[in-house]
């Protein structure tokens, strides 16, 4: 939009020190204030550069919850799991995975291998010399044991340097998010493979609580969590020019939302007694 003279680069000073703080902007806005993103679930209709339409479905309808023991459940998900991967991987087009080593990205490549009718391709960042922790050895043992085809593509730090400004220049949106330069790095070593699709395990900590801050606010009902984005990355106390002030805004505004969501639960009320909404107006 920028590029096609749409709307100026000019920068939000507030979304500028949220980015900075979080390393994500929240909500709708970003950094450029005549540029937002859509929602999760939201799809726009433009007829004639006309925005006519606009569409927004919950990924999650509210229902009520079914008691079931660990064994349905295991069935369940296992069975919801299959279903999608074998209907993302129903394409007239190579296919393959980006493969991590860890338990969503091997998952993916089990299930991948049961209901392809070739051999699976997979993808895997590795990182040798670095310190930084190199799953490549995990996620050739994954490879080995599905019998996938196993590319490894090496990020070194010449490798970084090389395309961190072309990884930037393609992001929609910037975002500090440490796996953006190896995630580009394996799109491109896709592209060179010939691959059309690619699956992944991003997501699935977000689904299944696999972050510890989840389990940390499941405990005594959140007594013991700790308390989330208090603090960002700067120290405001060193910004002299005040740079980085009222980054906490989004934040702040999805918090006054929640507090007002009906049956919302807060310190007043746990054990979970206030099937109407908390009482008070505070979390």
């Amino acid at each position: 939009m920028i590029a096609a003279g749409l709307v100026r680069a000019k920068i939000s000073r507030q979304k500028r020190a949220e980015l900075f703080q979080l390393k994500f902007t929240t909500g709708t806005a970003t950094i450029f204030p005549q540029i937002q993103r859509l929602l999760p679930g939201e799809t726009l209709v433009v007829c004639g550069g006309q925005i006519v339409e606009r569409r927004h479905r919950r990924a999650l309808e509210k229902r009520r919850a079914t008691v079931i023991d660990y064994e349905q459940a295991n069935r369940r998900i296992g069975d919801v799991l299959s279903e999608s991967v074998a209907l993302h991987v129903r394409s007239d087009v190579p296919y393959g995975l980006f493969l991590s080593g860890g338990i969503d990205s091997s998952a993916l490549a089990l299930l991948m291998s049961r209901v392809s009718s070739s051999q699976v391709v997979a993808l895997t960042a590795g990182f040798p010399g670095s310190r930084r922790p190199d799953e490549s050895e995990a996620a050739r043992r994954v490879a080995l044991a599905v019998n996938a085809e196993h590319h490894v593509v090496d990020v070194t730090a010449k490798e970084f340097w090389d395309c961190a400004p072309k990884a930037a220049a393609a992001l929609d949106d910037p975002t500090a998010d440490a796996s953006a330069l190896p995630t580009y790095l394996l799109g491109k070593a896709a592209k060179n493979t010939n691959l059309k699709v690619v699956l992944s395990g991003e997501g699935a900590d977000e689904v299944f609580g696999g972050y510890s801050r989840y389990r940390r606010a499941a405990w005594l009902w959140g007594l013991l969590a700790r308390k989330s984005r208090n603090h960002g990355i700067f120290n405001l106390r060193i910004d002299k020019s005040h740079a980085l002030e009222n980054w906490r805004e989004g934040l702040g505004a999805m918090e006054k939302r929640n507090r007002a969501m009906p049956g919302r639960r807060c310190r007043h009320c746990r054990p979970p007694t206030a099937p109407n909404g908390c009482p008070t107006t505070c979390l």
